[in-house]
């Protein structure tokens, strides 16, 4: 049963956690003032610096990218049948 329940959940859970790990990034960055990429993207919206933007918004869709080939590979681990489409 865990063999057939197991490719969705691994889905879900991937696109959950990346979202996670960027919102707290932002979050906890803000509310405790440490200084780190939550903070220079937010100095970067609020100054208009489109170059800071631009390759925040780069590394954000790699990690986006690489998250979905962890998450097809580790997929079709677990289901090869996934793998034959």
């Amino acid at each position: 049963m865990l063999r057939n329940a197991a490719p969705p959940l691994v889905a879900l859970f991937s696109i959950r956690v990346l979202a996670v790990l960027l919102l707290g990034v932002y979050l906890v960055e803000t509310a405790l003032g440490i200084p780190g990429f939550g903070e220079v993207t937010l100095t970067a919206i609020r100054d208009r610096d489109v170059a800071v933007i631009l390759a925040a918004t780069l590394i954000t869709t790699l990690l986006g990218v690489l998250s979905t080939l962890v998450e097809d590979v580790v997929t079709v681990v677990l289901d090869p049948r996934s793998g034959s489409e």
